[in-house]
């Protein structure tokens, strides 16, 4: 949500955030994170652009009212 650029690792459970361009995913090697992290440092596009995504798909899937909705319907399934 502050607009930074996101990596994260191919098969793990926070890989759903590179879905709709919010994260970028990559292999869980030094290698391949370390390689990443260059490209976005060196250009700088790029890297505005996954941030501003980011911060859009975080407020738009993440936010507290959002969130709170979430858990309300697990509840609720739960309960009845």
């Amino acid at each position: 949500a502050l607009g930074r650029p996101v990596l994260v690792g191919s098969g793990t459970p926070a890989e759903e955030l590179a879905q709709d361009d919010a994260a970028l995913q990559v292999a869980t090697k030094r290698e391949a994170v370390s390689e990443a992290t260059r490209e976005l440092l060196e250009d700088t596009g790029r890297r505005e652009r996954l941030g501003t995504r980011a911060r859009t798909v975080a407020l738009r899937d993440y936010g507290a009212a959002r969130m709170a909705q979430a858990y309300e319907a697990v509840y609720d399934e739960l309960c009845a």
